[in-house]
């Protein structure tokens, strides 16, 4: 039998055992059949527009080897899938921000893995933008470090790979449209799945607009994280029952930063939530 190991899912510490077995059972059943017919003389394989076709015995296992890859990619991308939801496993999570490359990436890998050591449940990696319009001088301010420093996308998608050696909660990154659009969409999200990326939160991406990449996130596995501010309102149910991962709520008005007191009623927007999701949610607050 021909070597399929690069079929395995890249498991991050995910039983998947089971579902594993049965799908390597059924290849390996499916490729004695296909020998065996084409030793018997009677393999034909039938086409809707064509008809019926004989193949090469190696055009037939070919093709075999590329349909089970892609019941692994679904599978992989399922369980990628549910990873944000595992942070919210034994309730409340904690959720740390870090801006990539302030000041340099070798100090963030440092700041990640401390986050980790003290009970950080998920982590949310800042790509920095030239202008970041949702945030404060304080982020602003790291942007601006990251980005003088040499930082690119490109530099972070290798830096999130080495992570992966040893961080193994989820990850997800928090970045403006044009930097995903610019790098092109699918070349970033697929990367993001190839990396170990888990969800994706891009804040100036209106609700009614996120079909741009949503397909996307869908095919290669990646959250697409929904956010609801408090100017949301009756869009409030429509968005949070299409929401994946979690639910980002937005605290209040104005860019990120500190704040002497908070008016939102976020008490009655995460009720609306709640009683609006069919599956348990959970939504993390800013």
């Amino acid at each position: 039998m021909r070597d399929i190991s690069s079929l395995t899912l890249k498991d991050r510490n995910y039983n998947v055992e089971d579902v594993m077995k049965s799908i390597m059972d059924t290849y390996e059943t499916r490729y004695n059949e296909i020998v065996k017919e084409h030793e018997n003389g009677d393999r034909e394989v039938s086409y809707e527009l064509t008809g019926k076709k004989s193949l090469t015995l190696d055009e037939d296992l070919a093709g075999l080897d590329e349909a089970f890859k892609m019941r692994l990619a679904n599978l992989e991308g399922y369980i990628t899938c549910q990873q944000t939801n595992k942070a919210f496993e034994n309730g409340k999570a904690f959720i740390a921000f870090i801006t990539c490359g302030d000041p340099d990436l070798e100090t963030t890998a440092k700041a990640v893995r401390a986050a980790v050591e003290n009970g950080a449940d998920l982590i949310e990696l800042g790509i920095p933008f030239s202008d970041p319009t949702a945030e404060g001088p304080v982020i602003q301010g790291a942007n601006l470090r990251a980005l003088t420093g040499g930082v690119t996308t490109d530099k972070i998608f290798a830096f999130v790979k080495e992570l992966r050696r040893d961080v193994k909660i989820p990850m997800v990154f928090m970045t403006y449209a044009n930097v995903v659009f610019s790098y092109s969409a699918e070349k970033f999200i697929s990367t993001c799945r190839e990396i170990g990326i888990d969800g994706l939160i891009l804040p100036d991406l209106p609700f009614e607009e996120k079909e741009e990449f949503q397909p996307l996130c869908k095919q290669y596995g990646v959250d697409l994280i929904s956010l609801i501010a408090p100017t949301s309102e009756n869009r409030i149910a429509m968005i949070a029952k299409e929401a994946e991962g979690f639910v980002y709520i937005v605290s209040s008005l104005g860019v990120t930063g500190t704040r002497s007191e908070i008016k939102t009623d976020l008490g009655a927007v995460v009720k609306v939530v709640r009683d609006c999701l069919l599956y348990t949610s959970d939504a993390a607050d800013d």
